[in-house]
């Protein structure tokens, strides 16, 4: 082989613990005609490689790059281009692709994906009968079915496959999600909800198939160990009526025990946990065969007895009610306790014979009482076999081995019968076949297995997915070849790829499953078996073999045979096979579980042969699932199908890890790679007529075509493309990969080609055009220095004229920021002062408010003080009238006898008394007066010193900012803080003006108010006070203050009167008594009382003239 591939090249070439990376050609072995290739991320070197496309493949760069939504736009299909582009999606939380009509899926382990979350489902919904905008999704599979199913009348299939951990049961779940959201678009509220009812029936059945089918395994924490077929049963409108399911092929080896680090199926657990496990006596579960038997009792994350409250929930949801929950948990709690039981081996005369453990008597004994069944016809049934003949029945004592196969049988059945009856249950809780009229099939099947040790159980899996992927193929070639007819090309040498041989190994009538059954019926063992398989099927010296079947090697020939499926060549192991297959219950023992008190338990167990009928020939488990995968595939035959595919992306089960090598195992087994076959058997590189011009345009040659396919077909015509390896269809350009090759190979040579004839012509123009660049240059030199010349006197000048006015604006600027900056000082300066002044203002006002206030509430005081003077007064005046009256009378009745001693010096007594009091009043009124006196002068001195503190103050900043401008202030500032210091006196003079007039207003109110409690001292009642005050509002606005300051206010008042009234008489002096000890006369009194009258109507007209 010629090297294709130069050193340095990138190219994706296979490893085995990465499939296909991405790397370089390091090396090319001549002689042995191979690569070695390495790549830094991962970090893989890989030698021997072939220069074929089965481990080697040098893709152009961008092909490397291409994302797109369908696996088939690639524009060259291959393992690796399908792999890189998985990879980018999948990185970008892009988890579904289509290929063709698969959905590939892969597991993003994350259900926080934005685009994927259950709010994004009416963009879907609302697309119309086709998804064409939004992304591949398992929901675009549920919306594209849904309207088939509608528009064709016809019934539809979606086929959910692969390995455990794939995400199958989700899928599923969504699927069916979505077909109830979508069959209720333009439903009345009465048959929306029903539809909700029905639904919440089909979901309820989940949590009871899973708890009853599902298991933990090494890959899948809750991997569904049986296959399932749902019909979503459709109405004549395409409402959701109901759902009826098929189960596949229960796993029944894990009933018993399971693989280390796997646990048996969850409904074991729950029970243990749960609020049953306590009431039938289970505690640890670490006590119990079955439960510890795979070393793993919990999953991180679950809760067991939570989960046993959603399975009892669900229950209620389809009817089963209390009597039967407490009977199938009864089951499940029998069977642990059953498989507790162990046996001991004794020899006697017929041989080993088997007996129950005397220490674990009580496990058998439990499981009879919750069985409700006979303790003694169980053991007995364990432990022996009876044999009926004609004439007579022969008890047959079992070894330990046989008694242990009848211990698991009858747990395995029990078991599988319990899971039957729920699936039934559920059928008749959803199933609605009279109202179905069409109805949409899903499909949860086991995907393809290829474990370290391959048993029964993986070889029924395995022929079930390879039927899948026949019919799989088949439909893909169809639908392949009718687009290649559709575009005219010819598909006669187009061969079918097809796996019907090795269907015919395991299917037909001399097939390996009718073997297995041959060699039941006549109790062979697994060594003959396998025997008659090499015989049959395996090749020697003088003929050829099955190329289907392999013969085991080595130590694994004595009990293995392998078989070469679609995805994988699997190795077998037949050790179990006989009983696995068989899995049958001797009749004696379905007739003691059959006898159960327990009505629920008896139900389970099918119908007993009759002992008078032929026997008929038993179905084995094989035949059984032979039959229903028949059946299955002919309802799948009957129905348009689509295809979800679930892939693992990573053992790890992490979002965003991609383990290559495990995926493309995947891929394989789903068999998307045979979707890759198909196509490269025919024409997989495809481009439209348009797409192909642009990228082989460079071949054609000199040409009057102007149409696209004579421009094509000449391109063909010069590259030598015959029709079978390349054909022009109608919009397309059908090849083979020598066709794409070769295109390629002239594309690459036609390029080189031009691009050596366009060096050539390109280096000639070069030269010539650096000739005439130098002389250019140096033409160019002369005028460029001329004219820098100029240029650099214009400069010059213009900078020298740049400078002076930058000089003129400078200066200006100058001028505007010393003006400024003197405005700015003489305003600050202006409201400092201002601010000062108003400051000093504010404190003088507040101080003389507080000395008002204070002096107000000294004479309120003193008033206070002389009304009770006044009061004492009129009560001692009224005591001298009744002592004077006392001793008129006296005078009278004794006037012609002369005053007795005592009389006179009563009389004495009385006088000095008064002159006493008299004295005393005149020296209180002297004391307030004084004290009066002194407050004034007090306050006025407080006064004075505040306003020298001040002044001071003020002189002292004005001296020390004097200070401070004269060293730093020029002239013309000098002379403005000149013109400013005497505004500022003036204003200074006017606030000391109006402040001096203020004090004097307040000292000539002081002074008002003492004249006004000398003048009145007894007639200061409330309507005097407030003429008062008006008064002194009046004379407040009146010139004459200043009179009242030298004391003449006492002139004033009489002047006032003589001008208001012209009535000299109320200029009198009060009269007064010269007498102390002589009595007022009534006509006294009266005068007394018109005089005070007549002082309040003084100053009242008083008021009232200064009013006018």
């Amino acid at each position: 082989m010629a090297k294709i591939v130069d050193n340095g090249t990138t190219v994706a070439f296979y490893s085995p613990e990465q499939a296909w990376v991405i790397g370089s050609v390091t090396a090319y072995d001549v002689k042995n005609k191979t690569y070695t290739c390495s790549s830094k991320d991962p970090p893989v070197v890989m030698d021997k490689l072939p220069g074929s496309t089965v481990k080697l493949w040098a893709p152009r760069v961008e092909y490397l790059e291409e994302d797109v939504h369908d696996l088939l736009q690639l524009t060259e299909l291959h393992e690796a281009s399908l792999l890189f582009c998985l990879k980018k999606r999948y990185l970008r939380n892009i988890v579904y692709t289509n290929i063709g009509p698969i959905v590939v899926a892969l597991n993003p382990f994350n259900y926080e994906i934005p685009w994927y979350k259950d709010e994004k489902m009416h963009e879907y919904l609302s697309e119309g009968v086709v998804i064409e905008r939004n992304l591949p999704h398992s929901w675009a599979v549920a919306h594209n079915t849904f309207w088939e199913m509608r528009e064709n009348k016809q019934n539809q299939t979606v086929l959910i496959s692969g390995e455990s951990g794939a995400g199958k049961t989700e899928a599923a779940k969504i699927v069916a999600k979505y077909l109830g959201a979508v069959s209720t678009l333009t439903g009345t509220d009465a048959q929306k909800d029903a539809m909700q009812a029905v639904n919440k029936k089909i979901l309820a059945s989940s949590p009871i198939l899973e708890s009853f089918g599902n298991a933990k395994t090494v890959r899948n924490d809750n991997s569904s160990r049986f296959g399932k077929f749902a019909k979503m049963q459709f109405d004549r409108d395409g409402f959701l009526v109901g759902c009826h399911v098929t189960k596949y092929l229960l796993e029944k080896s894990r009933i018993i025990t399971s693989s280390q680090n796997e646990r048996v199926y969850h409904s074991f657990y729950q029970l243990a946990q749960g609020e049953a496990g306590k009431k039938f006596g289970i505690r640890n579960v670490k006590i119990y065969k079955a439960l510890s038997a795979g070393g793993c009792t919990s999953i991180d994350g679950v809760d067991d007895a939570q989960d046993f409250l959603t399975t009892q929930q669900a229950m209620i949801d389809v009817g089963i009610n209390d009597e039967e929950r407490n009977s199938i948990f009864r089951i499940v709690a029998g069977i642990l306790y059953l498989q507790n039981l162990e046996f001991t081996e004794t020899e006697e005369r017929t041989g080993k014979v088997a007996r129950i453990d005397a220490n674990l008597h009580t496990a058998v004994t439990r499981a009879s009482e919750l069985w409700e069944v006979s303790e003694e016809r169980l053991v007995a049934e364990l432990t022996s076999n009876t044999i009926v003949t004609r004439n007579e029945v022969t008890l047959k004592l079992l070894s330990r081995v046989q008694a242990q196969d009848m211990r698991d049988s009858v747990s395995k059945s029990t078991y599988d019968w319990l899971f039957n009856w729920l699936v039934e249950k559920i059928n008749r809780t959803t199933d609605v076949e009279q109202k179905c009229q069409q109805w949409i099939g899903l499909l949860d099947i086991f995907g393809f297995e290829d474990f370290k040790i391959n048993s029964f159980e993986q070889l029924c899996i395995n022929s079930a997915n390879e039927n899948l992927q026949n019919h799989y193929n088949w439909h893909i070639f169809t639908e392949d070849m009718r687009e290649c007819k559709e575009e005219g090309i010819d598909t006669t040498a187009v061969q079918f790829v097809d796996n019907k041989g090795c269907l015919d190994l395991l299917m037909t009538k001399n097939g390996i499953f009718s073997l297995l059954d041959e060699e039941c019926a006549r109790s062979g063992t697994e060594k003959n078996f396998l025997n008659v398989l090499n015989e049959k099927f395996g090749g020697t010296k003088q003929k050829s073999g099955d190329p289907y079947f392999g013969q085991a090697l080595g130590k694994a020939m004595d009990n293995c045979f392998k078989i070469k499926h679609y995805a994988a060549e699997v190795q077998y192991v037949v050790d179990g096979f006989m009983d696995k297959n068989r899995d049958t219950l001797k009749e004696n023992m379905k007739k003691v579980l059959k006898d159960s008190g327990n009505v629920f338990m008896a139900s389970l167990v099918p119908a007993l042969e009759d002992p008078n009928a032929r026997p008929a020939a038993k179905l084995t488990v094989s035949g059984y699932f032979i039959r229903q995968l028949q059946e299955l595939m002919g309802v799948i035959t009957a129905t348009n199908p689509h295809w979800i595919r679930c892939i693992k992306p990573h053992p790890n089960k992490l979002p965003l890890n991609f383990h290559g090598s495990g995926v493309m195992s995947q891929l394989r087994s789903a068999g998307v790679l045979d979707t890759v076959k198909v196509r490269k058997a025919g024409y997989p590189i495809r481009f439209a007529n348009e797409l192909f011009l642009r990228r082989y345009a460079i071949l054609l040659t000199a040409t009057h075509e102007s149409s696209a396919r004579a421009k094509i077909e000449s391109i063909f015509k010069n590259q030598s493309i015959e029709r079978s390896i390349g054909q022009l269809g109608k919009t397309k350009v059908f090849l083979r990969q020598e066709a794409f090759s070769k295109l390629n190979h002239a594309k690459d040579e036609a390029t080189l080609e031009y691009s050596l004839m366009w060096q050539a012509v390109g280096r000639a123009s070069m030269v010539r055009a650096s000739l005439f660049g130098a002389y250019v240059q140096l033409h160019r030199a002369r005028i460029l220095e001329e004219k820098r010349q100029r240029e650099e006197a214009l400069r010059r000048q213009r900078e020298e004229e740049e400078r002076r006015k930058r000089a003129e604006e400078e200066e200006r600027e100058r001028q505007e920021r010393l003006m400024k900056q003197q405005k700015y000082r003489s305003a600050v300066m202006i409201q400092k002062h201002v601010r000062g002044m108003l400051t000093r203002v504010a404190v003088v006002r507040h101080f003389l408010e507080m000395c008002r206030a204070k002096d107000e509430y000294s004479c309120d005081t003193e008033l206070q003080k002389m009304r009770q003077f006044g009061v004492v007064d009129r009560r001692v005046k009224l005591l001298e009238d009744r002592h004077f009256e006392r001793v008129k009378m006296t005078e009278k009745l004794h006037h012609n006898k002369g005053e007795s001693k005592t009389n006179q010096m009563r009389r004495q007594k009385l006088v000095d008394w008064r002159e006493t009091f008299q004295q005393r009043n005149e020296d209180q009124q002297k004391t307030v007066e004084n004290q009066r006196k002194r407050d004034l002068e007090a306050d006025k001195s407080r006064r004075k010193e505040a306003m020298s503190a001040m002044a001071l103050k003020k002189s002292e900043d004005e001296a020390r900012a004097a200070e401070r401008r004269r060293a730093t202030k020029t002239a013309r500032e000098a002379a403005e803080e000149r013109a400013l210091a005497d505004w500022q006196q003036d204003l200074a003079q006017a606030d000391t003006r109006r402040l001096n007039k203020t004090m004097q207003q307040e000292e000539t109110e002081v002074l008002f108010r003492m004249h006004h409690h000398r003048q009145f001292p007894t007639q200061r009642d409330g309507g005097i006070a407030r003429a008062f005050e008006t008064a002194r509002a009046e004379f407040a606005r009146q010139e004459w203050w200043a009179d009242a300051r030298e004391g003449r206010f006492q002139q004033m008042i009489e002047h006032r009167q003589h001008q208001s009234h012209g009535n000299t008489s109320l200029a009198s002096p009060r009269p007064t008594i010269t007498n102390p000890n002589a009595v007022l006369s009534p006509t006294e009194r009266r005068l007394e009382a018109a005089h005070r009258e007549r002082l309040l109507e003084d100053a009242m007209s008083l008021v009232y003239a200064g009013r006018r």
